[in-house]
């Protein structure tokens, strides 16, 4: 709603039914920015509205402007996060549309994974050779851009060997290069991030792989993991866009 006098209101925008938490509005280099759920809106006039961004699966609770660029604040169990506008298109979130088994057993599968809400895709180590072992690939098809970002949540079994579990990335399924080592061995909804070079768009694939293949440690670890995705930011940005 909108008012010139804060008497008399009119309706300035209304959404379809059952969408419709605004939370937070301001104000960027004269544009008017409102979050809608997970979304942000743009306004020339206040009238009207259009999508420019989202920041799934988050509900965006407060928006402020600092320093030329645009804050939001958002919330979602277990824990806060603040984001900012980055120059570029508006970012947008892929997830594993395969599985790529290579060692180890499943349960579940790469659905359980796209959303991060409480499911878990749980991978075993198998013997082999007198030790454990888990290699395990997803991809990820992706629109490209000049910023990406990968997230992983999840958690390990105990183990008195040390083993870990290390994430890995690769844009032919060939060659990979090593992101981060997962040690965390209880579920305490953190994320672990990483921040890739600009890619153009294609597949991107993801491996796991346990970080210890001594001969005679042959505990059967499992990893559980309930959130991966991508983060893409896009191209550069465009006139009107910030």
């Amino acid at each position: 709603w909108r008012s010139p006098d804060g008497v008399q209101w009119e309706k300035a925008l209304k959404m379809d039914t059952g969408r419709g938490y605004s939370a937070a509005m301001a104000v960027l280099n004269e544009v008017l920015y409102a979050s809608m759920n997970e979304e942000v809106w743009r306004s020339f006039d206040g009238l009207q509205w259009a999508p420019v961004g989202e920041i799934t699966p988050k509900t965006i609770e407060a928006m402020e402007v600092f320093k030329g660029d645009l804050y939001a604040g958002t919330t979602r169990a277990p824990g806060a996060q603040i984001y900012r506008t980055t120059g570029l298109t508006p970012a947008a979130i892929r997830t594993p549309e395969k599985d790529i088994p290579a060692s180890g057993t499943l349960s579940g599968s790469y659905i359980d994974i796209q959303s991060g809400y409480y499911l878990h895709e749980v991978l075993q180590e198998v013997p082999k050779d007198g030790a454990s072992v888990l290699e395990h690939k997803w991809a990820i098809p992706h629109p490209g851009g000049a910023r990406l970002q990968l997230a992983v949540r999840g958690y390990h079994s105990p183990n008195a060997e040390g083993d870990d579990f290390v994430f890995s990335y690769s844009t032919d399924d060939k060659r990979y290069i090593d992101m981060f080592t997962l040690a965390a061995v209880k579920e305490d909804r953190s994320y672990q991030f990483f921040t890739l070079p600009p890619l153009p768009e294609g597949t991107l694939y993801i491996r796991v792989r346990d970080t210890d293949r001594t001969r005679g440690r042959s505990a059967l670890d499992r990893l559980y993991l309930d959130h991966l995705y991508l983060l893409a930011e896009g191209k550069e940005k465009d006139e009107d866009v910030h």
